[in-house]
């Protein structure tokens, strides 16, 4: 293959087709905007008209921007502008999938740490000590979870504190439903086996979902309810 080939497939063909992609792959992750609708149509057609009088030239005067030796500046901005069109689609694509992926999957974990832990916590209880599982459980709540919480905690376990009942809590799984910035809610399954003196061990299995805000970088739970209270349908707002 010729010297001049070389050149007119780089520079004349490869050049500005990648750079179109670019453009275009550019819309893709920005999901098209309005501006860039006009950036995109405005640029392709000026690449398009480029390729025209390109390829006019080549017909009329045998040369090409890629093989004209008297237009090495011409050469060098096309290779820039291919460049920084890539370049510029490894950066907005890092930013717009690559980072969101990453914080939306520590997101993630943290959501199903937290809501196993105050689920483990709110199931399990110990007639000799029931405040203990009340710390762990409303270290991960908001304010107002957290005195709804522990308002509610005796009026709940005086029966099972008059009657000698534990209770343990085995996080079967959990499901999250709806997953923002901000917010989050959770489906958990729990199975809670009751021990009381001189009887058999009691399983039963507890399905309770859970809303979670994020404050100051951290997931806390908002509210706490069976399923089967507030029915199958995830609260909103």
């Amino acid at each position: 293959m010729s010297r001049n080939a070389v050149r007119v497939i780089i520079f004349d063909l490869l050049a500005p087709l990648v750079t179109m992609l670019a453009i275009v792959e550019l819309g893709v992750i920005l999901r098209w905007p309005t501006w860039w609708v006009v950036v995109c149509t405005a640029s392709c057609l000026l690449i398009a008209q480029g390729l025209a009088v390109n390829a006019y030239l080549a017909r009329r005067d045998s040369v090409t921007v890629g093989t004209d030796d008297d237009g090495p500046a011409l050469r060098t901005g096309i290779v820039a502008l291919t460049t920084i069109s890539v370049l510029a689609v490894a950066v907005v694509g890092y930013r717009h999938w690559t980072v969101p992926d990453r914080e939306g999957n520590a997101d993630r974990a943290a959501v199903t740490d937290v809501v196993a832990t105050v689920a483990g916590a709110v199931v399990n209880f110990a007639p000799g000590s029931p405040d203990s599982y009340v710390r762990k459980a409303t270290e991960h709540m908001t304010e107002g979870q957290r005195q709804s919480f522990t308002r509610d905690f005796d009026r709940a376990t005086a029966e099972l504190k008059a009657k000698g009942i534990s209770q343990r809590g085995e996080i079967i799984s959990v499901g999250i439903e709806a997953l923002g910035p901000e917010d989050a809610v959770t489906a958990t399954l729990v199975r809670r086996t009751s021990v009381a003196a001189k009887a058999q061990p009691e399983e039963s299995v507890l399905a309770l979902r859970m809303t979670l805000a994020k404050r100051d970088g951290h997931w806390l739970v908002d509210n706490i309810a069976p399923i089967d209270r507030i029915g199958a349908q995830p609260p909103r707002g």
